[in-house]
């Protein structure tokens, strides 16, 4: 297929007259990001943000499975009609680790239903006044899967003393995606102590 376009710069005026594609000296397309990289999903309405208000006065579990304590899981539900792009994660630590410990992100799908206790807060459109989302987030004190995750990312290391990555806002830009039955947790390699740290996720929902 031939494409059509003019090479060089342009300046319409508003108007409602067809204008010429611009291209550039190698044929390839010309575009600006005239607004911020998440304006059009914050502007359908379709991004979404949560974070914890409060710690979770429970310990985390050491490494995988399916009794999940004091960290934050996201489920898009099994009669979901969306799926959930994943986009950022951010993380506080409060209190130091007690011990050595590596941290980061676990996923998994199942026809089943979370189940336990599904204590949950609150999501936002990113489009401050916007519908809620499909998509749950808990923080609960315990959270039953209805099978184990897989570990997904390594986000850093941390120590008695140390946090061994300065970094503590993730984007995940896109590469994951929870269909409907997806769910994903934080999880810890130890045991984190209770009320040790704060977590913040968005996403996007986009008819699946």
């Amino acid at each position: 297929m031939i494409g059509q376009g003019l090479v060089g710069v342009q300046n319409n005026a508003d108007s409602s007259v067809l204008v010429t594609q611009r291209l550039g000296k190698q044929a390839d397309t010309i575009v600006s990001e005239l607004h911020g990289r998440y304006y059009e999903s914050c502007y359908r309405k379709n991004r979404f943000i949560a974070a914890q208000q409060a710690v979770i006065a429970t310990a985390t579990i050491a490494g995988l499975a399916t009794a999940i304590t004091g960290a934050m899981v996201v489920a898009n539900p099994v009669t979901s009609q969306v799926n959930m792009v994943m986009e950022k994660f951010g993380l506080g630590f409060v209190l130091a680790p007690a011990a050595s410990l590596a941290y980061g992100l676990a996923v998994g799908i199942s026809t089943t239903a979370l189940s336990g206790t599904l204590t949950s807060i609150t999501p936002r459109n990113a489009f401050i006044g916007g519908a809620a989302p499909v998509g749950q987030v808990y923080v609960s004190a315990s959270v039953t899967l209805p099978v184990a995750a897989t570990v997904s990312h390594v986000l850093g290391s941390a120590s008695v003393t140390v946090l061994q990555n300065s970094m503590n806002f993730f984007d995940l830009e896109g590469s994951v995606i929870l269909p409907p039955g997806g769910f994903m947790h934080f999880w810890t390699s130890a045991v984190m102590a209770a009320s040790g740290h704060l977590a913040s996720i968005s996403w996007e929902e986009v008819p699946a």
